[in-house]
């Protein structure tokens, strides 16, 4: 017996050892697409949708017929794009009215890929009180977002300053902040 225990001992070591070396290499490999050198958060996602600086589409329509003018618009915003039977959008609506419940002077447009019954149901159901925009498979390569939730912020002048994935909201409020910062520092 005294061989297996010992045996079992050295194993269930080596395990331990293996398990933290394979979560410190993680652990590192987070804080590198998290963080650049210089402390200064940034997005793992930026790569996706439209690029950074250039404006976003000028003119979009919402569900109810209304049209904007995003190149002129009042204030800065969050554009978010979901879709209906995407879980972990689901996640993101309470998240935007958590995360803009002190922040003034920035708004929402929700762009949802659905049916209009089915963003009904998700305006009615998450008491959405933004203008929703209708992504449809004709749309939705027009934007070049492909991954949801993704979300982007942009200056009232249209102008794009930060972008990525929102699946939760610290990422939505890291996404608020980088493009506050990045407004602040005028990026280049």
């Amino acid at each position: 017996m005294n061989i297996y225990f010992q045996a079992s001992y050295y194993i269930l070591w080596g395990l331990v050892i293996v398990q933290f070396i394979f979560l410190t290499i993680i652990m590192k490999r987070l804080n590198k697409n998290g963080n650049t050198s210089n402390g200064t958060p940034t997005m793992t996602h930026e790569k996706e949708g439209i690029p950074l600086l250039e404006k976003f589409p000028r003119y979009v329509t919402d569900i109810n017929g209304f049209r904007y003018d995003l190149h002129n618009y009042a204030v800065d915003t969050l554009l978010v794009f979901t879709m209906f039977k995407c879980s972990k959008c689901k996640d993101t609506y309470p998240a935007i009215n958590n995360a803009l419940k002190n922040k003034k002077g920035l708004s929402v447009i929700f762009f949802i890929f659905g049916s209009l019954d089915e963003l009904n149901e998700l305006i009615k159901e998450y008491k959405i009180e933004y203008p929703v925009v209708q992504l449809t498979h004709e749309n939705i390569e027009y934007y070049n977002t492909k991954s949801f939730p993704f979300g982007y912020f942009m200056k009232a002048d249209g102008t794009i300053y930060s972008k990525n994935l929102i699946v939760n909201e610290g990422m939505l409020n890291k996404l608020i902040y980088l493009g506050e910062e990045n407004l602040k520092r005028k990026i280049s």
